[in-house]
């Protein structure tokens, strides 16, 4: 085993733990990791349920102490993890690094990259790559989806489809951050993003319909959620004793209590769940054979979004339309001048689900003359609300003219030369 040693760090599990504050998805990808390489290390039997986070305290706390008094074999704890692995081979790549950091603030080993070599030719081949197999959706497939959900997951999924936008980053949405006017807009914040570089996105009529839908009864739902998380701080104890008298050790999620901010006061986690529910109930619910991982998942919707709208608009500006980060900085003008929401529209009626695709292109158009329509009425505002000042500096230019005409007449008339008195005659004198 080939090991460095450095700085004695010395760090107990929660003070690991605590290296993550503000890196969630980090910290729970680490915590997962971990999680099985010590159930590994230990052979527990995690068929009878999952270590609760107490007992893995425990077990990794253990690990740390006999791996720092060398009393552990850390090159044989991680290749037979990976000899072990059932499941995709990049999710074994991201745990390995959970692995790698946990044992290097814990215990001071550093697992180096010619460790990293004599354990690769165990790892599953393609190693790096996802090798799940995705199911291609169609229009169709979305629709039986849609058919068979709720007003709330109806709402979400023709958000992500309509828009591009990851579910995760839609779950972190403000109801600020929707304009649900002439121009459905969506406002992605850095802080919600996973390359922290904001976006803009839009809606079709139909998502925009379906939220309007969820809206209506979203105050029901946060207040079942509330009820729900009070009865559950009420009955922990209660739930717990259950729990130890079935012999189960599994934890149960805790409810997290939704905010009256965000647009879908919900977590991944419920998300998740309620879409294979209706994934079970429709029969489109499959796990790959070798990675275990769900044929059907949520990220598809960005997926969808793309394949569709590269049609229309091209790759580039789909992956742009869709907050790809490497794409955004090449339509900033468009995004300025509203050419944007224009190439937006171009692919729009493609993506409707429920209503009928030539009513969607029908609908579309309709809305693309309206939209002229109302910026030619705006014009023709703007120029009417000119008129009464076009007509003030019109009368002062013709009172102007008649000035200076009388003023240039006044002047020839005092320029003009005076003619001297007619010499009398004599005859005319004698007379």
């Amino acid at each position: 085993m080939t090991t460095i040693l450095t700085r004695q760090r010395n760090l107990d599990w929660h003070g690991w733990l605590n290296r993550y504050p503000d890196s969630k998805g980090t910290k729970d990808t680490y915590y997962s990791g971990v999680k099985k390489f010590l159930c590994s290390a230990f052979t527990v039997n995690t068929s009878r349920g999952k270590p609760t986070p107490e007992e893995l305290a425990k077990l990794a706390n253990n690990y740390i102490a006999q791996a720092t008094a060398g009393s552990r074999d850390v090159m044989r704890d991680l290749e037979n993890f990976v000899q072990n692995w059932h499941g995709a081979t990049l999710t074994l790549e991201t745990y390995i690094a959970g692995i790698r950091e946990f044992l290097r603030f814990t215990c001071d080993i550093i697992i180096g990259k010619q460790t990293l070599q004599e354990i690769k030719p165990l790892m599953p081949k393609g190693m790096g790559q996802a090798q799940t197999k995705n199911e291609q959706m169609t229009r169709e497939s979305w629709r039986t989806i849609l058919m068979n959900s709720n007003t709330r997951m109806k709402a979400f999924l023709l958000f992500g489809i309509s828009s591009g936008i990851r579910p995760g980053e839609i779950l972190k949405l403000q109801l600020d951050d929707v304009k649900l006017d002439s121009t459905p807009t969506v406002f992605v914040r850095p802080e919600y993003t996973k390359e922290g570089k904001g976006y803009t996105a839009f809606l079709n009529a139909e998502s925009v319909q379906a939220l309007r839908d969820w809206y209506a009864v979203r105050p029901n739902y946060i207040n079942r959620e509330m009820f729900k998380q009070d009865a559950l701080t009420r009955d922990k104890r209660y739930q717990a004793l259950v729990r130890a008298q079935k012999g189960k050790t599994t934890r149960t999620s805790p409810v997290t209590p939704p905010t009256s901010a965000n647009v879908f006061p919900f977590t991944y986690e419920s998300a998740v769940k309620t879409f294979i529910t209706t994934l079970k109930k429709t029969g489109l619910y499959k796990r790959d054979s070798k990675t275990n991982r769900t044929t059907v998942h949520l990220h598809l919707m960005r997926h969808y979004f793309i394949s569709i709208m590269q049609q229309y608009v091209g790759r580039d500006m789909a992956l742009a339309l869709s907050g790809h980060t490497p794409y955004l900085g090449t339509y900033d003008d468009q995004i300025q001048t509203g050419d944007y929401y224009q190439k937006y529209l171009e692919g729009a009626s493609h993506l409707f689900i429920l209503q009928d695709p030539k009513l969607s292109e029908y609908e579309q158009a309709l809305t693309k003359q309206n939209q002229d329509l109302l910026d030619r009425v705006g014009k023709l505002e703007a120029f009417i609300a000119q008129l009464p000042d076009m007509q003030q500096r019109l009368d002062r230019a013709e009172f102007d003219a008649q000035v200076n005409e009388d003023m240039a007449a006044d002047l020839a008339t005092l320029n003009a030369p005076v003619k001297s008195p007619a010499k009398r005659t004599r005859a005319s004198h004698q007379d």
